[in-house]
């Protein structure tokens, strides 16, 4: 049985002018570069006087045999006000108006294939094995996907800085 640790989550948010076509395939290249495979469970659009916009990614990487990174990430813009005329260092462009809120959560899975639990022996040992073989690896790869986590964070932050 997978053993899913919650290791941290991040949140940013922004107010302002930007381009959401600009963050979504940044934030997707980012993840790509990074190793991870990424999914698109949810893209929610709701039309009114300004849109809302919700999308939920799952971006996961095998980083060993034993271990699974995920990182949980999702844009809400509870307003967004797509292609708006504004004016930037004297030129005329378009940009979408908005209060981005991105939030990635990020998990390490230990076992992510359940291959200890199906044999018996490596059932016994894998206690064992957690405590005195995988630990030092265990806490490397904590602070790896905080790592990862904070850069893919830190893109954005620049991204929103320039917008």
């Amino acid at each position: 049985m997978p053993i899913v640790e919650k290791v941290g989550k991040k949140k940013i948010k922004h107010k302002g002018h930007f381009s959401m076509s600009t963050v979504y395939n940044m934030a997707y290249d980012i993840l790509i570069s990074m190793g991870y495979t990424v999914k698109e469970k949810k893209y929610k659009q709701v039309e009114g006087e300004s849109k809302r916009l919700e999308i939920v990614w799952e971006a996961t990487k095998k980083v060993d045999d034993f271990t699974l990174f995920t990182l949980s990430i999702r844009y809400f813009l509870t307003t967004w006000m797509p292609k708006q005329k504004i004016q930037k260092e004297g030129a005329t462009i378009t940009a979408d108006f908005g209060d981005p809120e991105i939030t990635v959560g990020y998990v390490l899975t230990r076992d992510y294939e359940g291959k200890w639990d199906r044999n018996p022996f490596l059932s016994l040992f894998l206690n064992f094995y957690k405590k005195y073989i995988y630990e030092k690896t265990y806490k490397n790869w904590q602070n790896k996907i905080v790592e990862e986590a904070g850069e893919f964070v830190s893109e954005h932050k620049r991204y929103f800085e320039m917008a």
